[in-house]
């Protein structure tokens, strides 16, 4: 690889490829000096948050006002990484990476098929790099997962799907390097499980493996390495619903409306008695002296639906409440 100007130029026995394209992007601007990690690391950070805007954009938002917002703490171990050196051969590498940082949920815990995650934050690398040594470094992380709800009542959701994850780290005085910045993207399953408490409060855990591309660019260095690692990972998250995400809400605010039923006759006759103004002439109160029927829940006259924050023996026991009212006076 050679560079001429500010641009940069592959060998020709390996052409274009998913390395020349990141190049591409990650390329100094005109007018900088050649090998400036200053302006490597610049661009990296502009694609960073570009991706970022990008998936929040284009998020699935099923209902904007139900989400869940909370943080997540993870660990990850990276193993049989492989950088392919232009100086020195392959450089064979394995992380522990710790972190954490805010997640957004669309879907936490209603009766929905599909929720998408968003995970950002900050993560210490520490890692042995052959004949460089253990090295340690700083970086952000941005995590997508589009999950879909295999399994879901009131008290648990359990969720599976792909995951695409992005990460930006920095590494200090290097040997020969000095300082290096690393640039990866991977993709690969993921599984997790969220348990809900009564109050709004729900606590995930989630795991997944990714295979990942990596590209490395040291300081001072013409030549810019890139490889390949794999990566396990678990995380807890802890996450506060918000705007009705309820597994129970959600069944109320799509429950249909149940069919009229006609009232006993016993019951009609003492209505209607009732109504004209009659008085029983026994001690026993309106609310026994009336057979009970089938209760039925109280029906928005707009949307035809039950109100999700009123159950239907609620309704029915305040309309017998009233009556009872009613004729006591």
């Amino acid at each position: 690889m050679r560079r001429v100007g500010s641009d940069v130029v592959r060998k020709k026995d390996k052409g274009p490829g998913f390395q020349f394209v990141l190049l591409t992007l990650f390329r100094p601007a005109r007018g900088s000096r050649p090998n400036d990690p200053q302006g490597f690391k610049m661009n990296a950070i502009r694609l960073f948050l570009l991706t970022l805007a990008v998936a929040a954009l284009f998020a699935p938002v099923q209902d904007a006002r139900a989400t869940g917002l909370g943080l997540y703490f993870e660990y990850g171990n990276v193993f049989g990484g492989q950088l392919d050196q232009t100086i020195g051969g392959d450089l064979d590498f394995d992380e522990d990476q710790f972190g954490g940082g805010f997640s957004v949920d669309t879907n936490v815990a209603a009766d929905r098929l599909f929720n998408y995650r968003l995970d950002v934050g900050y993560h210490r690398v520490e890692g042995e790099y052959g004949t460089f040594g253990d090295l340690d470094g700083n970086g952000l992380v941005l995590h997508n997962s589009f999950g879909f709800g295999v399994f879901r009542n009131h008290r648990v959701r359990v969720w599976l799907g792909p995951a695409v994850r992005l990460n930006f780290d920095s590494f200090d005085d290097v040997p020969i390097y000095g300082d290096v910045f690393k640039f990866g993207v991977g993709v690969g399953p993921e599984v997790g499980i969220n348990l809900h408490t009564e109050d709004s409060l729900s606590i995930g855990l989630t795991t997944g493996y990714q295979i990942r591309y990596v590209l490395a660019v040291p300081d001072g260095s013409s030549s810019n390495e890139d490889g390949y690692e794999h990566m396990a990972f678990i995380k807890l998250h802890v996450l506060f619903r918000l705007g009705g995400d309820s597994f129970v809400d959600d069944q109320q605010a799509f429950r249909p409306i149940p069919e009229q039923v006609s009232p006993e006759p016993a019951r009609a006759e003492a209505v209607e008695a009732l109504g004209e103004g009659e008085e029983s002439s026994s001690s026993t109160s309106w609310a026994t002296t009336v057979p009970s029927a089938p209760v039925r829940p109280v029906v928005d006259t707009e949307s035809g639906r039950a109100p999700a924050n009123q159950s239907a023996d609620d309704a029915y026991n305040m309309r017998v409440w009233k009556e009872q009212q009613r004729h006591a006076k």
